[in-house]
């Protein structure tokens, strides 16, 4: 018997680590489940942008994000053409059985406004199953852009045949705005496990150092967090490592940024590496949560707090988040792992059954 044609919607690979990872979580346990998968590689639409913004894109994904690139071009192997426009997506999803949409802030609008509805999946009547998966409003509430689009937002979900969020907050969106019901589920990089992820990227322990290191992810860096950071690599006598940095890391004021970060497997390897995380990333959160990493959250309201404040609800562990910068009043190296893990994987087993198409 031929296998079920399974598509996956997300936002565009460009350098967020987090973004990357969640889909080749998704894709990774969509395979496991038998499905012919297939990462649906879209883009904004072509349409919107002229000649010379066609060329930067081309130099930023050739050249810039190169390293990026090839992890997608080795772990993401089987995926679509480049999608550029509404007319494309909706041919293309006439091969699939099924296409799952999430994870990340894929319904968060001002993050898909080069794309039209078509995270909502707007395919017109077309026959394949629709599934959301751990879709993520990135806030606690609907930027709504107009009320024409939030009613054709609302007829879009009905639609759907599974329906899950990956934040409380987005359960209570999709009841209260759009009047449809969402279950909450596991981000997909927690349906692995912490094994698959050391096998696969062959990551390896540094056993010839005695120094201890703090880990640090910031995705917004600010004088307060570096006095942070400071004060407790100081008062816990740890070495200071930026997990996403490099040598050329040094150049920043001369190279593009994305040019001179770390890669995916270099970036893993530096968490598993650490002794302590220090994160605003969610997805740094949750990897230092699944190497067993002692770790503190710095809460990044601007990038939507309610994604750390569901998850950590979801574990009981509400007292690692610092907010105003400040040093909760805890022993930090004490964390009940063995708890953790265990509502992990009581939650894997509800969020594996949602990606049953």
């Amino acid at each position: 018997m031929d296998k079920k044609k399974v598509g996956i919607l997300t936002l565009p690979i460009t350098t967020n680590y987090g973004g990357i990872l969640q889909l080749f979580a998704l894709y990774q346990t969509l395979q496991k489940k038998g499905y012919d998968v297939k990462y649906i590689r879209r883009r904004w639409n072509s349409v919107d942008y002229g000649n010379i913004h066609k060329f930067k894109r081309w130099i930023y994904q050739t050249f810039i994000i190169r390293k990026f690139k090839k992890f997608e071009y080795k772990y993401l192997s089987n995926s679509t053409r480049k999608i550029e426009s509404h007319e494309e997506f909706v041919k293309l999803c006439e091969d699939f059985y099924a296409i799952v949409v999430g994870s990340d802030q894929v319904w968060r609008a001002k993050n898909t406004r080069g794309v039209g509805d078509d995270y909502f999946l707007d395919i017109g009547d077309k026959k394949t199953k629709r599934i959301a998966y751990a879709a993520s409003f990135g806030i606690d509430y609907w930027d709504e852009i107009s009320p024409n689009h939030t009613r054709r937002v609302r007829s879009l979900l009905n639609n759907f045949s599974k329906l899950t969020v990956r934040e409380t907050s987005g359960v209570k969106i999709c009841h209260d705005i759009f009047g449809v019901k969402a279950y909450q589920v596991l981000d997909p990089t927690l349906l692995l496990e912490k094994d698959d992820y050391i096998r696969t990227f062959g990551l390896k322990r540094n056993k010839f150092t005695s120094t201890k290191v703090l880990g640090v992810y910031l995705l917004d860096e600010s004088i307060e967090k570096q006095k942070l950071i400071d004060e407790f690599a100081s008062k816990y006598g740890f070495v200071v490592n930026y997990v996403n940095r490099t040598s050329l890391s040094r150049l920043d004021k001369i190279l593009p940024k994305d040019l001179t970060k770390s890669g995916i497997e270099d970036w893993l390897t530096a968490i598993y590496n650490s002794d302590f995380m220090l994160t605003d990333s969610f997805h740094g959160t949750v990897f230092s949560i699944i190497f067993n990493k002692p770790f503190y959250s710095i809460n990044n309201v601007n990038r939507g707090s309610t994604r750390f404040e569901s998850l950590f609800d979801y574990l009981g562990i509400q007292n690692r988040l610092i907010t105003n910068n400040i040093l909760p009043s805890i022993d930090p190296f004490i964390i009940d792992f063995d708890t953790i893990n265990r509502r992990i994987e009581e939650l894997r087993i509800d969020s594996l059954m949602a990606l049953d198409c």
